[in-house]
């Protein structure tokens, strides 16, 4: 028997080409469904309900200008004699107010719709902001190097080690050790 050469072992049959290049590229959607995340997920029902009613109230909450019965910040459409309506499914309950009403009869629905938007802007210009202080920091440390890189590095690793002030403050006001807030 004939020694084959290593380049012959492997060769794919005659008419396909086994470069990156030549191989169907699979979309990212594909990819995705075939992954184990993704098979993890949908074979909870629990994950998928709360996926879906997390989406549904983040959604409702962005879209609150839009799909709130009222405007609980406009003034003009506020009336008193409207104060304290129970919810709709009550007795003397009305539609228009389909949670009821507060103390100065502000639809309960639209609040929660406005209050939930506030949170959320909130919340992610916060985290815009974090991100921008910090890729910015980051970025000119990285550029600059030595003592301030140094620095920088030595105050990030103090800020995120379980020890940080900002971890052993809620223990210290209660009265507890921090040995014990671990």
């Amino acid at each position: 028997m004939s020694e084959a050469s290593p380049n012959t072992l492997h060769k794919p049959p005659a008419g396909m080409d086994d470069t990156p290049s030549a191989r169907p590229r699979r979309s990212r959607l594909a990819t995705m469904r075939d992954s184990d995340l993704w098979q993890s997920f949908v074979a909870s029902r629990l994950v998928v309900v709360a996926a879906i009613l997390t989406t549904l109230l983040v959604g409702a909450a962005f879209l609150a200008p839009l799909l709130a019965p009222h405007n609980p910040y406009d003034l003009k459409s506020l009336e008193l004699i409207d104060a304290d309506r129970p919810p709709a499914w009550e007795e003397g309950g009305e539609a228009r107010f389909l949670l009821g009403s507060d103390d100065q009869g502000r639809d309960i629905l639209s609040t929660i719709m406005y209050g939930t938007h506030a949170s959320l802007m909130i919340g992610l210009c916060s985290v815009l902001l974090a991100v921008a202080i910090g890729l910015s920091l980051g970025l000119w440390a990285g550029s600059a190097g030595g003592r301030l890189d140094a620095v920088l590095a030595s105050l990030h690793t103090s800020l995120s080690r379980s020890e940080s002030p900002l971890s052993t403050m809620p223990a210290s006001t209660e009265g507890r050790s921090v040995q014990s807030a671990r």
